[in-house]
């Protein structure tokens, strides 16, 4: 079976919160996603990511995958639906 997805790259702020242009391509992209009938997934990298989940609430992610920055590692701290 395939599976296909719109993937949202989430930029994060000096703060530890998602960048306003992470949002608004969350917006087009659940939109996009409709429309193709496939899951919308984003992708978040970086050291403070406690508050992604929450502050992605509301904008139909289905898949949400955070990375902590380590060093020169990534680390997954969340690859499941809707962490």
């Amino acid at each position: 079976m395939k599976h296909n997805s719109i993937f949202v790259y989430g930029e994060i702020a000096e703060e530890g919160h998602l960048q306003e242009v992470s949002l608004e391509l969350l917006s087009k992209g659940r939109s996009l996603a409709d429309q193709l009938r496939v899951d919308l997934e984003m992708v978040v990298l970086g050291s403070q990511l406690n508050g992604i989940p929450e502050e992605v609430k509301g904008f139909g992610v289905n898949y949400l995958h955070l990375l902590r920055m380590h060093g020169c590692f990534l680390i997954p701290l969340c690859l499941t639906p809707k962490c």
